[in-house]
C-alpha cells in the first residue's frame, strides 16, 4: 500500500499515485510518477527521440508512428503553429474512416487509449490517453496539420454552431408548447373554481 503513495512535486504532500491532480494544491500528479521507457504500442520496440518544429517527439523506428505528450499535441495542432509552417499543404483530402481495430495501450502508463476522430469530422483516427498524450500512426500528424491548414477548425466550429442553433430552435418550440399547456391548465383550474361555487 505504501507504493501507491507518492509525494506531490509542488507541495510535498502525500497523495495516492492513482489521482490525476493533488487534492492539496491542484498540481498534476502524473508528472511525479517515474515514466518507464516508452515503447511503441504496435511494434513493442523502444521509441527514438525525433525533433519536430522545436519540439522533441518520440518516434517508432519500425512503423514511424509518433508519441506526443498532451502539451506537444496541443501546441502542434494550434492554428497559429500550423499557419506558421510553410511546409503544411493548404488542401486536405478526407479519407474514409479506417476499419475498427483493438484499443492500443498507452506507451507511457500502459492504460488503454481511446480512438478519437480528430475534431469529429477530419476522418483522422488518433489514439488518445487522457492522462499522457496521443499516439499518431505514420502520416497522421501531417494529415491533422493539413486538416487545420485547410480550414477544418472553422468547419468544425460552423458545424457546432449549426447543431446548437437547431437544438435552440427545438427547445423554443418545446417552451412554446409548455406555455400553451400552462395557460390551458390555468384556465381549466379557474373554471373549476368558478363552477364549484355554483
Amino acid at each position: 500500500m505504501a507504493s501507491m503513495i507518492i509525494a506531490c512535486p509542488r507541495c510535498g504532500g502525500r497523495v495516492n499515485r492513482a489521482l490525476r491532480t493533488c487534492p492539496l494544491c491542484g498540481c498534476a500528479i502524473f508528472t511525479a510518477i517515474e515514466k518507464p521507457e516508452l515503447n511503441c504500442p504496435r511494434c513493442i520496440c523502444g521509441l527514438d527521440q525525433y525533433p519536430f518544429r522545436s519540439a522533441t517527439l518520440h518516434r517508432c523506428p519500425r512503423c514511424t508512428g509518433l508519441w506526443l505528450g498532451r502539451r506537444e499535441f496541443e501546441r502542434l495542432t494550434t492554428e497559429k503553429d500550423v499557419y506558421a509552417d510553410a511546409l503544411v499543404p493548404p488542401e486536405f483530402e478526407r479519407k474514409p474512416l479506417p476499419p475498427p481495430e483493438g484499443y492500443l495501450p498507452c506507451p507511457c502508463c500502459g492504460k488503454r487509449m481511446n480512438r478519437v476522430n480528430f475534431r469529429g469530422i477530419s476522418g483522422v483516427m488518433i489514439d488518445v490517453c487522457r492522462d499522457c498524450g496521443s499516439w499518431l500512426d505514420a502520416g497522421e500528424l501531417e494529415q491533422v496539420r493539413a486538416f487545420i491548414a485547410s480550414g477544418g477548425v472553422d468547419r468544425t466550429q460552423d458545424r457546432l454552431i449549426e447543431r446548437n442553433r437547431l437544438a435552440i430552435g427545438s427547445l423554443e418550440g418545446r417552451v412554446d408548447d409548455l406555455e400553451f399547456m400552462e395557460k390551458v391548465l390555468h384556465r381549466w383550474k379557474f373554471l373549476r373554481w368558478v363552477f364549484r361555487g355554483w
